[in-house]
């Protein structure tokens, strides 16, 4: 009988790369946390149509128990212009899902999990992130004037640039506790959708997610906590120690797993273990030519 998990993991998974990141995901999650932590592969419903994953990627997430949950992202209606990067905003629709633990960890899709970690620690805030790389944006002013707030005077540090700015997190990974979650997925999404509609980010659209979510935060008042390298690892700019591995490593793109040996042996080893992966990765052109090994079976 499965024990109580103190974590759910919740990512995207939609037809297209997505399932194969997530499917790869969820196989090395299981590989190091074994059967307890409740896994999440939350599918959204896009301009009015259900991105259901291809069958292998079903087939796998059913394999290691993992709940798949449809979800609707009301910014991208039938008839209207989809940005690409609305998309990204699917990751605060999945933080409100129902969850049996009381803590809710939302990730990006394109990351793997690469050696156990104890749940049971507490964590040091209600919401907890790493800060982001860069501060990549800079226009905090005129954001915040939108919520009738001021800028918030705390200062924290970009972990690569080592620039000061008030606080924002990269959301590849934001661990929340579950009373919180609901709420700070409502506030994150209005957030979103008042920064859209006012066009002040309209030339930096991608970041628009994280910016909504450092100021969600700051809105509802919300005490956070900063969450170290290890937890969502920027693998595209720094290599991987062999040695001592992160906990998550956050690889963004398909060359990062075959440029860095470490990577390109963890995920090969994943692959052996799981037929439907190998499926998947031949599917898609680039994961095949950056991936050799990968697929060579």
């Amino acid at each position: 009988m499965r024990t109580a998990s103190p974590v759910s993991i919740i990512f995207v998974c939609q037809r297209g790369e997505l399932e194969l990141q997530s499917a790869l995901l969820a196989a090395s999650l299981r590989r190091q946390l074994g059967d307890q932590p409740e896994l999440i592969a939350a599918v959204p419903q896009i301009a009015g149509q259900l991105h259901t994953p291809l069958a292998p990627a079903l087939q796998l997430l059913e394999r290691l128990n993992v709940t798949v949950a449809p979800f609707d992202n009301s910014f991208t209606r039938p008839g209207e212009r989809l940005e690409s990067t609305d998309l990204l905003i699917n990751k605060a629709f999945c933080m409100g899902l129902p969850v049996k633990s009381p803590r809710t960890i939302v990730t990006d899709s394109d990351m793997v999990c690469m050696r156990p970690y104890d749940f049971s620690k507490p964590w040091d805030a209600p919401v907890c992130c790493k800060p982001v790389d860069h501060q990549n944006e800079r226009r905090w002013k005129p954001l915040y004037e939108l919520f009738d707030l001021e800028v918030p005077n705390q200062v924290v540090m970009s972990t690569q640039s080592n620039e000061p700015g008030p606080p924002y997190f990269n959301s590849g990974f934001v661990s929340v506790a579950a009373d919180v979650a609901g709420s700070l997925s409502a506030c994150w999404l209005d957030t979103f959708e008042k920064i859209t509609k006012s066009g002040i980010m309209g030339d930096n659209l991608f970041f628009r997610e994280q910016v909504s979510l450092a100021i969600a935060v700051h809105r509802l008042e919300t005490r956070f906590g900063l969450l170290e390298d290890e937890f969502n690892y920027p693998a595209h700019s720094k290599a991987v120690d062999a040695t001592n591995p992160p906990f998550f490593v956050h690889y963004h793109q398909t060359r990062v797993l075959g440029a860095q040996e470490v990577l390109n042996r963890y995920v090969t080893e994943i692959a052996e273990e799981h037929s439907e992966l190998r499926k998947l990765g031949r599917l898609y052109p680039h994961w095949l030519s950056e991936l050799p090994v990968l697929w060579a079976q």
